[in-house]
């Protein structure tokens, strides 16, 4: 999550360079690759994403059933305030 903050980040100043140059009148080629590379970063990561979420299903799903299970043959009960 980290990461796509970081990217939107450098994205937005990345923007207000290529809007600078732009007002001057100066060359933009260069901000406007970085903002190709910057986009496509950002799609990779949502796809490792998407697929790290899709592998660690079945181990969350492992513990969660795990955690019901001892939720359900446990003894505790809550004391009683007075």
């Amino acid at each position: 999550m980290f990461l796509h903050v970081a990217v939107g980040i450098l994205f937005m100043v990345n923007f207000t360079w290529l809007y600078s140059n732009y007002k001057l009148g100066n060359a933009i080629g260069l901000q406007i690759s970085i903002s190709i590379i910057l986009i496509l970063t950002w799609i990779l990561l949502y796809i490792a994403g998407s697929m790290g979420k899709k592998k660690g299903k079945p181990g969350m799903r492992e513990l969660y059933d795990f955690m019901n299970e001892i939720v359900e043959n446990s003894k505790f009960q809550a004391p009683n305030s007075k």
